[in-house]
Order: C-alpha cells, then sequence, then structure tokens
C-alpha cells in the first residue's frame, strides 16, 4: 500500500484521490512488480485497493513515526563528506491547517537529508522541532557540514546544536536580538566591503553582492561559538528600471575567517536562499500543489502525504530532468521507470 502511494506521487498526484488514479490503470506485470496479492475469485487477476483503503492508510500513519522511518532512510544512503545544509521550514497548506514541515535540505539541490512535522503547537511549532531534527535525528551527519539558517532559526540553543556535534553554523539574527544587532551596526560603521561580486542576471534583474566581515573574540561574544560577524549587502535593479534598490542582512558565524573566503561565504548565504525554490517552490508550484492541499479526515493525513512527498524529492534525478513536472510526465508514461525507481536507494550528496 505504501509503494502505491509513494508511486502516485512520483507520478505527480497531489492527493490521495489522484494517486489512486495514477495507480489504478497498472497492469498485471506492474502489479505484481509491486507485491499486489490479491485477486479477483472470478478472473484470478490482481486486484487494485480502493481510493478508501488508501485514504485509511495515509490517515492511520503517525507523522512521527514516518519521519523517523524515512530520516533512516535518507542518513543510511549519505555519506559523511563535508557539505552545506539548510534547516527551513514551511506549511504544508497556504492557511497552515495542516501544520508545517521542517527540513534540513542540501544546498545544491534542495534535496533533503532529514524532515519532521509540527502542528503548531506551542512545543510543537517550527524553532523547537527544527532543533530536535538537528540534535536527534542528524547528530552524526553534521561533522564536518556547515548549516544555514535564516532568522527563524537563529536562536543560541541552535547554534549550540549545531557544533556540539562537529559542524559550524552560519545563522542569521533575529531582530529581537539587540544587542546582536547593535554589535553589528558598531562594527562595520565605515567598514569597506572586502568581496563584491560581478553584476549578474536572472529573473528579469540584474543583480551584484556586496560582503564584509570582522571577527568576533568567542570568550566576549554575545552568542556562543560565533568566530565572525557577515554583512552581505545585496542592490539590483528591476527589468528595465534605472531605480537601484538595495537590502542589507547581517550573519553570524562559527567558521574561523581561515576557513572559507569571503567569496565562499557569500556562496553559502545566496545557497540558503535558493533552497526556497528548489525545495519550498517546487513542492508549490509543480503537479503537487502542496500549499493548495486541503485536509480530507485528518491534519495528519496532510502531513504524511508532505513526508512522502520529501522522499520523492530525494529520488528526483537532478540531472535527468530539468524540472519536477517532467519526471511526472515521464514516469506516468512509463511505470516501469517509476517502479525501478522506488527500488533504487536516493543518490548520494555531498
Amino acid at each position: 500500500m505504501l509503494t502505491l502511494i509513494v508511486y502516485g506521487l512520483i507520478c505527480g498526484a497531489n492527493d490521495v484521490k489522484a494517486i489512486w488514479q495514477k495507480c489504478a490503470p497498472l497492469d498485471q506485470n506492474h502489479r505484481r512488480a509491486i507485491g499486489l496479492t490479491k485477486r479477483n475469485k472470478k478472473t484470478g487477476l490482481l486486484t487494485m485497493p480502493g481510493y478508501g483503503a488508501l485514504n485509511d492508510i495515509v490517515n492511520r500513519i503517525e507523522p512521527v513515526e514516518l519521519a523517523s522511518a524515512l530520516n533512516a532512510f535518507f542518513t543510511g544512503n549519505s555519506d559523511h563528506l563535508p557539505k552545506t545544509l539548510a534547516i527551513d521550514g514551511k506549511s504544508i497548506e497556504a492557511k497552515g491547517r495542516l501544520g508545517g514541515i521542517v527540513t534540513l535540505c542540501f544546498h545544491a539541490t534542495g534535496q533533503p537529508l532529514a524532515q519532521r512535522t509540527y502542528n503548531g503547537k506551542k512545543d510543537d511549532c517550527k524553532l523547537p522541532v527544527a532543533q530536535r531534527l538537528l540534535d536527534q535525528d542528524v547528530a552524526d551527519q553534521l561533522v564536518g557540514a556547515l548549516v544555514t539558517g535564516d532568522a527563524h532559526n537563529t536562536p543560541k540553543k541552535t547554534a549550540s546544536i549545531i557544533t556540539s556535534h562537529g559542524g559550524d553554523n552560519l545563522l542569521g539574527p533575529k531582530d529581537n536580538q539587540p544587542t546582536l544587532h547593535e554589535l553589528a551596526q558598531r562594527s562595520f560603521h565605515d567598514l569597506a566591503d572586502e568581496w563584491v561580486s560581478d553584476w549578474e542576471k536572472d529573473h528579469g534583474r540584474i543583480e551584484r553582492r556586496h560582503l564584509a566581515r570582522v571577527d568576533l573574540d568567542w570568550e566576549i561574544s554575545p552568542f556562543p561559538s560565533a568566530r565572525q560577524l557577515v554583512r552581505i549587502t545585496r542592490e539590483w535593479m528591476e527589468g528595465k528600471s534605472s531605480e537601484l534598490k538595495s537590502e542589507t542582512c547581517y550573519f553570524i558565524t562559527s567558521l574561523e575567517r581561515e576557513e572559507k573566503s569571503a567569496s565562499r561565504l557569500a556562496q553559502a548565504i545566496r545557497g540558503h536562499w535558493s533552497v526556497e525554490n528548489k525545495n519550498h517552490w517546487n513542492r508549490d508550484n509543480c503537479l503537487w500543489k502542496e500549499d493548495a492541499s486541503r485536509p480530507r479526515k485528518k491534519a495528519s493525513g496532510g502531513q504524511v502525504l508532505a513526508l512522502f512527498r520529501g522522499a520523492v524529492l530525494r529520488l528526483h534525478d537532478t540531472e535527468a530532468f530539468e524540472t519536477l513536472n517532467a519526471s511526472f510526465h515521464h514516469l506516468t508514461v512509463k511505470p516501469h521507470a517509476a517502479l525501478r525507481l522506488l527500488k533504487t536507494p536516493p543518490p548520494k550528496i555531498n
């Protein structure tokens, strides 16, 4: 039954009914390959479970246990080479009625290394769930890794968890951390940029980035393990407009100055922002339309499908197919390729 659910998602189904519609046309050879055993008493042919049976399975699965099983699958097929990861969360449905999902993604592809769901309650919201994911699910994967996070994932506890497991952090401080913001503004006053990118054209605008950084004394730093304070300024012009716009953000990192050049730091910061497009935007704007999800029986059903979508993202061949929809269309018309993909370990990413 679980194989049918993942098969449907691999082919682009966005809910349980669509999953059932994707699975129903499978022929006898495909049904045998999936492992179906129930046969029609009159014809002897393998039968497909009904929509109601699939829906019941989805709603009976416990999201926490599913996330744990999938994370073991992901990390068991991941190497231990240095990697750059982004911790980020998103709501599963536009109004947040289905809760959300926290994902630790690879910068290069947006594919997940680990994921957990949350319901939005005090001890079950984005931040504490992200901290439990880092501390309990992927501790051995953090050795030598650089983990980036936005303002929602910058409490001191998050930074300490990452470094205590042998990783480094690159985090954007919250606006409600006045001591750190005051230190940043004071430290960068009249400080020249260390690195400036070339003008780049992307998505109808031209943009360039500036980076400056200062060393921090870890013994007196207001943030645990912080070694550098980083300022990144983005300048851009939209379309044919000549109006120059800019935005300045601050980051803290446990990296020593000698460990990454200014350009590599800027690349890591940009890589974190790109996860929004490679993971979140993909989930919402492909055939899945995750933001348009609607709960059927229970909110946990929506969380279960979100976790399985993350698993499918990990299986997605980013080199063979430019978009998820292209992959969905290919696998829909070639069920044997979809079934073969289900039996293939996820690619190792570093």
